[in-house]
């Protein structure tokens, strides 16, 4: 049931096998007779069309990864490429300078290149030695000095990272619920259209024939991980009205 905060995910999910909708004869009877309203064909065709489609897109909501994730990863290859950039420039004693000599010598004795990406990869662990050492190793241009064309690459790539984590706070996401209030206003839109009640009273004594209608229609034909809530009539109204808020 989605209910609960809704937290940011990624704007991209893996796609599975969408659940198949069917509203048997009977369910319609019922989902009628909550509406208090005869459906045509043609109504029950738009319906049924735009309850799968909510139900591919709640699908993919519900797979895709918290956009935390992502930023975690960012942050992490911004940091190792702040610490390579560190390391490649601490240091003013003799064993330092002939450190980035002895890399250095290596570097230019390496074109044509003799490590392919494939020998790169494999050096890398989950320390930063790994990662250094790697790329002291990695393709490197044939100008004079290559050790500054890494440090300028670490440098580039710091500001690439942040560039990018500004990008996936501000970028488009899957967000929880979102697919559900796109159902309803959809829906909404199909009332209006066919002139069919779309009213959303918050009122028990006077209970929206809509209301009603989104109530049953979900309990007979949407899979109940995809609910929005389902406990009460009020609780329904106050939904639908957020939903639709939420589109203006």
């Amino acid at each position: 049931m989605i209910m609960g905060q809704r937290a940011k995910k990624l704007p991209i999910a893996s796609a599975g096998n969408a659940p198949v909708i069917e509203i048997t004869d009977d369910n319609w009877r019922r989902i009628e007779h909550a509406y208090r309203r005869e459906l045509s064909p043609a109504v029950r065709k738009q319906i049924h069309k735009i309850t799968q489609t909510f139900a591919a897109e709640a699908q993919l909501e519900c797979r895709a990864e918290p956009a935390a994730a992502t930023r975690t990863r960012i942050e992490a290859i911004k940091a190792a490429a702040s610490l390579l950039h560190r390391e490649l420039h601490t240091g003013t004693t003799t064993a330092d300078t002939y450190a980035r000599t002895l890399i250095k010598r290596q570097l230019a004795n390496d074109h044509p290149p003799k490590h392919k990406v494939s020998d790169f990869d494999a050096e890398i662990d989950d320390s930063d030695t790994g990662i250094f050492e790697a790329a002291m190793r990695w393709d490197p241009p044939t100008i004079h000095d290559d050790l500054r064309v890494i440090s300028e690459h670490a440098v580039s790539l710091v500001f690439a990272c942040q560039a990018a984590l500004s990008e996936l706070k501000a970028g488009p996401s899957f967000r929880k619920g979102e697919a559900w209030c796109k159902w309803v206003r959809r829906l909404t839109d199909i009332a209006k259209k066919n002139d069919l009640p779309w009213g959303a009273s918050q009122e028990t004594t006077n209970q929206s024939q809509f209301v009603n209608f989104i109530r049953k229609l979900q309990c007979c034909c949407v899979p109940d991980e995809y609910w929005h809530t389902n406990h009460s009539y009020g609780a329904m109204a106050k939904a639908i009205t957020r939903a639709r808020e939420a589109g203006q």
